[in-house]
């Protein structure tokens, strides 16, 4: 559950943490379409950390952060990777510097 921020009761945004410092909780939501989602994201004020990207593991992914400060990570599953492939991808995105 996310709600607004009220200092009053204690209760913190992100972007309202001593530092600015980062909250240690991000939200995975897989949803049906990435890069819609992401652009509704970002026209509803959000601002982009990854764009929407094919990942070795199956998913395309990115990441956002909302105006109060909570990160976002959208996914939507592209393909089914066996174990086995995914270490092999995993090992030549390693050896590429990824």
């Amino acid at each position: 559950m996310l709600a607004d921020e009220f200092p009053r009761n204690g209760f913190l945004s992100p972007k309202s943490l001593p530092g600015g410092a980062r909250s240690p909780v991000a939200i995975h939501l897989y949803v049906e379409d990435v890069d819609a989602t992401h652009l509704q994201a970002m026209r509803a004020g959000a601002t982009s950390l990854k764009e929407p990207t094919d990942e070795f593991f199956g998913d395309r992914n990115a990441h956002l952060k909302d105006p109060s400060g909570h990160v976002w990570f959208l996914s939507a599953r592209i393909e089914e990777v066996s174990p086995a492939e995914m270490q092999r991808r995993f090992d030549a995105m390693m050896k590429e510097g990824g």
